[in-house]
């Protein structure tokens, strides 16, 4: 009980000492922490590293860091234990060791450290040359920039977008800079994209096959494949009938499935094939059953390339 107590009075000197580290009393401060840390209090030690390699309240010393910051850690400090692995790392108030250093950051990282987990990725990166993605979407869901910016870098347009509008969200200067360069990219393409719309548009209206398809593909509306599969462009159709289908219009699939095979699309006739076996069925009978022409069909796909038609 008398143990219990002292802890408890302890714990209450300590969060006393931080509000006065808080209110940037740093010289009353850091004679407190030193009381506390003497008595094995771990955030106080702590503290003692963070205002020595800083120079708050005392003249900066990496040394004296390095000291406080491992007493921190063997008392089970966990962002003293990140911290001592940074300065194992740059060689700062003791050897530099990489090993140290990478177990400190990766097990402080793992107890949810995420200053941690970013500086463990950085010495992955430097060291080893491999991005330690994980960590750094760590360190970036919860607020840390860099980290933002790193992810931004190493990953796909989509996701790099979203990582510079989380950096940026954070009055990160880089992130920003990111953003704002996407924004531009999109702005010209949307231009780009525009410009070229209307000329694919203009161009299928005068009978132009791979204007009309390429309308169709930039989703500027099914009519401009069903104009490209009327003017016999085989993989248009299969694009119309896979849109169809999409949208559940199964009498249209078969029309412009039979179209695409009609045109010597292999792939086209197996669907068909496979269509005329197993019949299509829905609010009404859209194909029915029928094993010859489903035969048939399969010989016409085997025959035009599609192997597996052969089998069957």
């Amino acid at each position: 009980m008398k143990k219990i107590l002292l802890m408890s009075i302890l714990l209450t000197f300590t969060f006393a000492n931080v509000e006065l580290f808080n209110s940037a009393k740093y010289d009353k401060a850091y004679k407190e922490f030193k009381k506390t840390c003497l008595k094995n209090d771990a955030l106080s030690c702590y503290y003692l590293g963070k205002m020595n390699e800083d120079g708050l309240g005392t003249k900066a010393s990496y040394e004296y860091a390095f000291k406080y910051y491992k007493q921190a850690c063997d008392l089970n400090n966990n962002d003293a234990c990140a911290a001592l692995g940074n300065l194992y790392y740059l060689g700062l108030g003791t050897n530099k060791d990489i090993k140290k250093a990478e177990k400190l950051l990766k097990d402080s990282c793992d107890k949810n450290s995420d200053s941690a987990c970013l500086n463990y990725a950085w010495l992955y990166k430097n060291e080893y040359n491999e991005i330690k993605s994980d960590e750094l979407i760590k360190a970036c869901n919860n607020n840390y920039a860099a980290a933002c910016n790193d992810l931004a870098l190493y990953t796909n347009n989509i996701q790099s977008i979203d990582f510079s509008a989380h950096s940026c969200a954070l009055a990160n200067e880089v992130g920003c800079a990111n953003l704002l360069e996407v924004k531009n990219y999109i702005d010209k393409l949307n231009t780009f994209m525009n410009n070229f719309n209307k000329q694919s548009i203009e161009e299928c209206n005068l009978n132009n096959i791979k204007a009309c398809k390429a309308a169709g593909m930039l989703g500027l509306g099914d009519e401009y494949l069903k104009k490209a599969c009327d003017l016999n462009d085989a993989e248009a159709c299969i694009m119309l009938a896979n849109n169809l289908q999409a949208k559940n219009e199964l009498d249209l699939v078969f029309e412009y499935s039979k179209k695409a095979c009609d045109l010597n699309d292999a792939y086209s006739c197996s669907k068909l094939a496979y269509l005329y076996k197993n019949g299509l069925s829905a609010d009404k009978e859209y194909v029915k059953q029928d094993s010859k022409k489903a035969q048939s069909y399969f010989k016409r796909a085997c025959f035009l390339g599609f192997k597996k038609a052969c089998e069957l």
